[in-house]
């Protein structure tokens, strides 16, 4: 079996990579004229000696539209099964 991630669709336009970013958690989310904004971020541990907070930094800020919701959340809801199929 060969990897196709890197190959393009030929339906979806120009493929263009993009970046990976790692998250912690949503830190917050709003929704206004059909546009749902979830803000995802990490948690910066402090290092400092006798901190006992993290501090949240946001990483990335996903607009997603009604039409669009029910796909995402499908998608999130079977990740926990894809991933114990995998392990």
């Amino acid at each position: 079996m060969t990897d196709d991630s890197n190959t393009p669709d030929p339906s979806a336009g120009e493929w263009h990579p993009v970046p990976t970013i790692f998250v912690d958690g949503v830190l917050g989310s709003s929704t206004l004229g059909g546009v749902h904004r979830i803000i995802l971020g990490e948690f910066v541990f402090n290092t400092v000696p006798g901190a006992t907070n993290a501090t949240a930094k946001p990483v990335i800020n996903l607009n997603i539209s009604d039409a669009a919701l029910p796909f995402l959340i499908e998608y999130l809801q079977n990740l926990p099964r894809q991933a114990q199929n995998a392990g």
